[in-house]
């Protein structure tokens, strides 16, 4: 027989294959039609993590708890800071104690109906400081915290922060200094009696430098 043939009875017999398959139910491409329409892939802001690479203005809206930045969360007891990915309470406790106090009151907190509230390490507390205040360190304006030294009342007053200084027959924390002419981080004796400002999310506990 001639290879062209061949050829041709090959592809009939497949063919024929192919029809019998199909007769009896075995060969299916499945139907046609999606079973549902296809889901989305885009989420939002709240649902992807701050990358620490975005410099996002907290006063474009006018609302205070829905700027590019910041968005209040939780009934409106903490603040996504959407820079970073980090939540922190709204309303800034004004409570004063040592170090380890402030670890406590954070670990214990209750704000939003959650648990997981921590201490700040020292670059988390700094990045919610805007250094376009000349003089001052404080949130950016149009920030929605409250409890806060406020523009122009002459008031400022330090943060405790979960970075330790140890130093030889000495302990000593890192806090920053927020309001009028607050100050670069700073160490100080960890029986200092500072205010306190609790986060949740992603980071360090408790930091020894």
């Amino acid at each position: 027989m001639r290879l062209r043939e061949k050829a041709a009875w090959g592809l009939a017999a497949a063919l024929g294959l192919f029809v019998v398959a199909s007769a009896a139910g075995v060969v299916s491409g499945g139907p046609m039609d999606p079973p549902g329409s296809p889901g989305s892939t885009y989420k939002s802001l709240a649902m992807i993590p701050g990358s620490w690479l975005g410099v996002l203005p907290a006063d474009d809206t006018g609302d205070p708890c829905n700027s590019a930045r910041f968005a209040c969360v939780m009934g409106g007891a903490a603040v996504l800071d959407n820079e970073t990915g980090l939540v922190w309470q709204r309303d800034v406790s004004t409570a004063t104690g040592h170090t380890t106090s402030a670890v406590v009151a954070c670990a214990t907190a209750g704000t939003g109906g959650r648990n997981g509230w921590r201490l700040p390490d020292l670059a988390e507390l700094s990045s919610l400081l805007d250094p376009a205040w000349p003089d001052d360190w404080r949130p950016p304006a149009g920030s929605p915290f409250t409890g806060l030294p406020a523009d122009g009342d002459n008031t400022s007053y330090s943060y405790w922060t979960s970075n330790q200084h140890v130093e030889i027959g000495n302990t000593s924390g890192w806090a920053v200094e927020i309001g009028e002419q607050g100050s670069l981080p700073f160490s100080t004796s960890a029986n200092a009696l500072l205010r306190h400002w609790c986060v949740r999310g992603a980071g360090a506990s408790f930091n020894s430098q």
